[in-house]
């Protein structure tokens, strides 16, 4: 017996896509860009997910991260760093801060008033002439800050920031002329990575709250370190380089933005 195996064949037709690159406003309707010279062309939308910038904050102080905890995919998975802990308080979780450009704060004005936590002490500037030690209940003010951390009052609003105590050495004239960067500003990784005894205090702006306004905004564009003082060679501070300077940090960088103009450039990313 013979048996009759009918084999049927299928040829499938896959249409072909039109490729046209995002950045390509007005393409030209040719069978080049179309793979079509007559009838229907087929296009077909090629989403590509939103990735967002993150920065994490502990009250004023911006926290370094992992690099899959600095960005988010828009409808993906959002890894958080580890919570962070502070003496006395419970952690009550994460909240949002809205940003914007600080470039556009003014920088001609002097600062009006400081308020400073050092590694142990507080300290009060009430003119911009001079910082005091002071108790830390003085004022409400200290209340929105952690130690090494600073507030600035203008007429226009108040300026949040932190100082660091780094091994890292640098040079605070050169800002002034915005020739080499090397010498005056510094990342993070850089400040924590530098061996030695921290003596060298850097400065850096995190937040901006409005005058007349609760609302705390961020920094939209890349922070920046910036150096403000050499602890090792400060005749009034020599003799506790490490001490002095984990405690005066906060309230020389805040004294700088008060009194300097380049300084504020610099820290408002002008």
């Amino acid at each position: 017996m013979k048996h009759l195996f009918i084999i049927l064949s299928t040829i499938m037709v896959f249409p072909s896509l039109a490729n046209i690159d995002a950045s390509n406003d007005s393409p030209t309707c040719d069978e080049s860009v179309l793979n079509a010279s007559n009838g229907t062309a087929n296009l077909e939308i090629n989403w590509e997910p939103n990735v967002i910038p993150l920065r994490w904050y502990s009250g004023n102080t911006l926290l370094p991260v992992e690099n899959n905890d600095d960005t988010c995919t828009y409808d993906g998975v959002l890894n958080r760093p580890t919570n962070p802990t502070r003496e006395g308080y419970n952690f009550d979780g994460w909240r949002v801060r809205p940003t914007m450009d600080f470039s556009t704060l003014l920088t001609n004005e002097r600062g009006r008033t400081s308020w400073a936590k050092g590694g142990y002490n507080c300290w009060y500037n009430p003119t911009g002439g001079g910082s005091m030690t002071i108790k830390c209940n003085a004022y409400e003010d200290f209340k929105e800050l952690e130690k090494h951390e600073f507030k600035v009052k203008f007429d226009w609003g108040d300026i949040y920031g932190t100082g660091y105590c780094s091994a890292k050495s640098g040079n605070n004239n050169s800002y002034a002329f915005n020739n080499d960067s090397s010498n005056w500003k510094a990342t993070y990784s850089e400040l924590e990575s530098a061996s030695g005894d921290k003596v060298y205090c850097w400065c850096q702006v995190t937040g901006y709250k409005p005058s007349g306004s609760t609302i705390l905004y961020g920094q939209a564009s890349d922070l920046v370190w910036i150096y403000q003082e050499d602890y090792s060679s400060n005749v009034q501070f020599s003799n506790k380089p490490v001490y002095n300077c984990a405690n005066r940090c906060a309230t020389d960088c805040a004294y700088m933005i008060i009194n300097k103009s380049s300084a504020r450039r610099a820290l408002f990313g002008l």
